[in-house]
């Protein structure tokens, strides 16, 4: 039998919208960003603790057209290997956007995150990281 390509993800069976639940919070999902969350975005951005991250121009529907598309891409190539023998590796992640359930079967938009790949050598070994090194190696950097 073949691997199921979206495994660990669930399939929402009323929108059939793929979904990450967490383990211990099992009304907190991680879904793919949608259109609709332009709207949901736009607090967040208003926010000045996450906005002084954000490219000064960017807006919630440049974000979404900007992010979506490769999100889709990822998703449809898990898709398009259903059936396949082996397991597909993808250049990211399907899901990034933080939503509760609701009773009713509705959620509620929380966030995203964004999860990527260490470019740092120091912190991609399995030995013991000298971070006290690692930190002045930084400063002087910068200095």
């Amino acid at each position: 039998m073949a691997p199921d390509q979206l495994f660990p993800l669930e399939v929402n069976p009323r929108t059939q919208e793929p979904f990450l639940r967490l383990r211990k919070h099992k009304n907190i999902i991680l879904t793919p960003m949608r259109w609709e969350d332009a709207s949901s975005l736009v607090p967040l951005f208003n926010d000045k603790r996450p906005y002084t991250k954000l490219t000064p121009t960017e807006d919630a529907e440049e974000r979404l057209q900007k992010h979506k598309p490769p999100s889709d891409v990822i998703l449809q190539e898990l898709k398009d290997a259903q059936g396949s023998e082996t397991l597909k590796m993808v250049n990211g992640a399907p899901v990034s956007y933080i939503r509760e359930l609701q009773e009713d079967g509705s959620d509620i938009f929380l966030g995203n995150i964004a999860i990527g790949r260490c470019f740092h050598g120091e912190l991609m070994g399995t030995n013991t990281i000298d971070w006290e090194y690692a930190m002045d190696r930084g400063r002087k950097q910068k200095s």
